[in-house]
């Protein structure tokens, strides 16, 4: 008679995710960095922090405005991508949502 203390594992047929893929966190959108930023710079300005948790704030701070500057410049490739018409004149035209990748975000 099983007594439920022996039994084999089950083993799961899913792929497991590599170790860095759940490690890595998603770039945040332009606004939720901007909030976070404008939080940041409060928080250093109004608090008496640590010298090393001042650092690491900075540290973040200077992330988020990387992650920001990434997206204004996939934002401005989007808009300004130069097209002559058929008359010699230059247009300002949209790139398809997907052409432009986003580097560094």
């Amino acid at each position: 008679m099983p007594t439920g203390t022996g039994g084999t594992k089950s083993v799961s047929s899913a792929p497991e995710k590599p170790a860095d893929a759940s490690t890595e966190t998603p770039s945040p959108t332009f606004e939720t960095a901007m909030e976070r930023l404008d939080a940041l710079v409060r928080e250093m300005e109004s608090e008496k922090l640590p010298l090393e948790t001042l650092l690491s704030r900075y540290e973040e701070g200077v992330r988020l405005v990387k992650s920001c500057n990434a997206h204004l410049d996939v934002a401005e490739q989007r808009v300004r991508v130069l097209s002559q018409g058929a008359g010699g004149e230059v247009q300002w035209t949209d790139v398809p949502q997907g052409v432009v990748k986003e580097e560094g975000v």
